[in-house]
């Protein structure tokens, strides 16, 4: 490797593609040294795919070429062979050596079907209701850091921990609201909208999806008279997550400023959720749908586009819980999961696409039980820079609470590592 790196740096600077960006054959060179010292250990799941094309500007001649493929063939199989942790990335983004959610749990209490906001430095982790008491539920829960690294549960003045939703609307069976997967964006006018799920006073036994409204990103957040989305006769429906599609101008000013939230002009808005067709029995369709929004974020504008669906007995008859982000070279990537998320078929899968409304192919399991010691991960969802992830799983053999795990992903063409 020596060898290499001494013979490869005496040529000029020719250029390779790395994110939009180029770098010289030092830089190469010196990506290639940090490949085959990262000492990880770990599966090189999704490396299998990777392709890393060498661009020859025409006045290069055929030697040059042929080194600059060599290289490249090279940085490929150590990628593939070594014991690298990670392959060199279109998206230019350096991995951890060893990511965040391997170190365990962020919180250890029950905290399910997490979802992420980065606004004003602090990312912000909103979930699923909890009981913490024989007669007291907080609703949605709320966590925050400052780094990502270290959570803490947010609690009131007087210590109590904070429910972003206090009320839920009349619509919602008052008795048994479970309230489930809330997804929160920000307005342009820097005021902050809830998507979540409810259990329906007129059936019980199927969930709508309401929205709710708040000043400031932790509430109390205030809901709306009527479900944005209920469709009863088809389940009803579950697992609201809010997508911006910024041009790629607006997008990169957007990765520029990390600390932002995904407020601020530009980009059509969306929310993508499923329909709840297992709440029927099995083999029902249990779609992921797409439907544009207005600036409120909850007044539907055009029709509605249908992602994913469910393939049968390999998704246990389930998809749920989708997260849609695009990534820097304009790939949408729609995180999902599939199976029982009460045992260990439950995982974290994605699909890829060059269009948002549809044609997106299945890529392999992300997160299933085993990965890393986890148990039945699930309900990922993704921040807008395409790197930040949180979900839940369980660290022990049963779920019988799911905790919140941290993480961060490379996107690498229609390729996820974590």
């Amino acid at each position: 490797m020596a060898r290499f790196l001494s013979f490869f740096s005496r040529f000029p600077s020719p250029h390779i593609v790395r994110g939009g960006t180029h770098g010289s054959v030092t830089d190469l060179a010196s990506l290639v040294q940090r490949l085959v010292t990262f000492k990880l250990g770990r599966s090189t799941r999704g490396y299998k795919d990777l392709r890393l094309r060498p661009l020859i500007r025409p006045h290069q001649n055929r030697k040059m070429s042929k080194m600059l493929l060599s290289s490249t063939t090279l940085l490929t199989l150590v990628a593939l062979f070594g014991q690298g942790h990670s392959a060199a990335s279109p998206a230019n983004v350096s991995m951890p050596t060893q990511n965040v959610y391997e170190k365990g749990p962020a919180i250890t209490s029950n905290f399910p079907d997490p979802c992420i906001v980065n606004y004003g430095g602090t990312y912000h982790v909103f979930a699923t209701k909890t009981q913490i008491a024989a007669n007291e539920t907080i609703n949605i829960q709320i966590a925050t850091s400052l780094d990502f690294q270290e959570w803490t549960l947010l609690v009131g003045d007087e210590g109590a921990q904070v429910d972003a939703l206090p009320n839920p609307p009349a619509w919602v069976d008052q008795s048994m609201p479970n309230t489930w997967a809330p997804d929160i964006v920000e307005l342009n006018d820097g005021t902050f909208v809830m998507y979540f799920s409810a259990a329906t006073k007129k059936q019980p036994r199927h969930h709508c999806i309401g929205t709710a409204t708040a000043p400031k990103i932790v509430g109390p957040y205030t809901p709306t008279a009527d479900p944005l989305f209920c469709p009863l006769d088809e389940g009803g429906a579950i697992d609201a997550a809010g997508f911006r599609d910024w041009g790629q101008r607006d997008f990169q000013l957007k990765l520029s400023s990390p600390k932002e939230s995904d407020g601020g002009a530009g980009g059509q808005r969306y929310v993508v959720y499923k329909v709840d067709g297992n709440s029927l029995g099995s083999n029902k369709p249990t779609p992921l749908r797409l439907q544009a929004v207005g600036l409120d974020g909850m007044t539907p504008t055009g029709p509605t586009y249908t992602l994913l669906d469910n393939q049968g007995a390999s998704d246990s008859g389930v998809v749920e819980a989708p997260s849609l982000v695009k990534s820097a070279n304009g790939t949408y990537v729609l995180f999902f999961s599939s199976g029982n998320y009460g045992d260990s078929t439950y995982t974290v899968s994605y699909a890829t696409s060059n269009s948002l409304f549809g044609n997106f192919t299945r890529q392999p399991v992300l997160l299933k039980t085993g990965s890393d010691d986890l148990y039945s991960p699930g309900g990922l969802d993704i921040l807008y820079d395409a790197k930040h992830v949180v979900f839940h799983a369980d660290e022990g053999t049963t779920p019988k609470v799911r905790q919140l795990y941290v993480g961060e992903v490379q996107i690498v063409g229609d390729q996820v590592l974590i």
